[in-house]
């Protein structure tokens, strides 16, 4: 019996299935969420109290460990000291099944970065998604505008400046 491709092509044909059986779900699936994201209606959250547990457990693993505080423009420091420093919940919005979380790491990491997570319907975190972006959004609308045009990236890659 003889083989149509020789060897090589063949194994070559068979490392290029697997390799674009095992990478194009995880694209379609950001693809999915980046999509479902933009479609949601969100209501806007400003205090890290009103995040549910396991959005914050999972924005706190982004950031290795260390948890976010509120928007700097909401704490009230004691006299003659300074709002916390480190990461700050810029906004969130939450829908029936989506969170998304805006915030910066503080210090001198600076950029902005944002968190959109899946909620199954027992309410655990399915899909999750990091980007981020060396632009801040102002609000809602802004940012899923801004994710549109190509300003938040994947946090793998570097934020366009």
């Amino acid at each position: 019996m003889k083989l149509s491709m020789s060897w090589p092509a063949s194994f070559a044909v068979a490392l290029l299935s697997l390799v674009t059986l095992f990478s194009v779900p995880g694209f379609a699936h950001e693809t999915d969420l980046i999509s479902t994201f933009q479609q949601t209606e969100f209501t806007r959250v400003n205090r890290v109290a009103e995040l549910p547990s396991q959005v914050a457990s999972a924005v706190t693993e982004i950031l290795g460990g260390r948890g976010l505080a509120d928007p700097e423009h909401l704490q009230k420091p004691a006299a003659g000291q300074k709002s916390a420093e480190g990461p700050h919940l810029i906004f969130a919005g939450k829908s029936q099944t989506l969170w998304v979380v805006h915030f910066n790491r503080g210090g001198q990491a600076g950029g902005y970065e944002l968190a959109i997570l899946e909620l199954d319907p027992k309410g655990q975190i399915g899909a999750k998604l990091h980007m981020v972006s060396a632009e801040r959004a102002w609000s809602l609308p802004n940012l899923k505008n801004m994710v549109r045009q190509g300003a938040f990236k994947a946090a793998d890659a570097t934020p366009g400046r």
